[in-house]
């Protein structure tokens, strides 16, 4: 459990704060020491990530990627409908959407997603890489277009930006 230094200055900045704990007063400060029990899971908790590919080869890959990275946790799901129940389950923080999917189109996913997780961001991740089909996800509320091929630097850059706007 990690401990938390909190230092406030005597008088307004004093007065405007609510903590919890107990003070230990000298006379030109006072501190304040407390214990926040679950700050090492909210700290140490890992990044959720669906990846919805129907090509297995292609599910596996990305996983394997994102899994050399720390702190990230995967899920794969080839289909919609074993996405729609991962999604409750699992509540994942980034989704990789591939469009063409056996079951369905992922661009007509993106609604669905966005109604059951708000926060979540959405990589659309397809083979068709058009202009038309970038700007259709990007409007749909996907947050990110990604063509396949794709390097592996291309993904860490795609998580690693969409983690910052969190």
């Amino acid at each position: 459990m990690r401990q938390i230094l909190l230092i406030l200055l005597e008088g307004e900045a004093l007065n405007q704060c609510n903590c919890i704990g107990r003070f230990i007063v000298a006379p030109e400060i006072r501190m304040q020491f407390f214990q926040m029990p679950h700050i090492d899971e909210v700290y140490n908790k890992p990044l959720r990530i669906l990846i919805i590919d129907d090509e297995k080869d292609i599910g596996y890959l990305l996983s394997t990627l994102l899994l050399k990275k720390k702190n990230i946790e995967t899920s794969v799901v080839d289909c919609l409908k074993d996405a729609s129940t991962v999604l409750e389950d699992f509540n994942p923080e980034i989704i990789f959407l591939d469009n063409h999917l056996t079951d369905g189109m992922g661009l007509e996913f993106i609604p669905f997603i966005k109604k059951a997780l708000p926060e979540a961001k959405i990589i659309m991740l397809t083979a068709h890489d058009t202009q038309s089909d970038r700007i259709k996800a990007l409007s749909a509320g996907a947050d990110k277009f990604i063509g396949k091929p794709f390097t592996k630097e291309l993904i860490y850059n795609a998580v690693e930006e969409l983690q910052n706007r969190a």
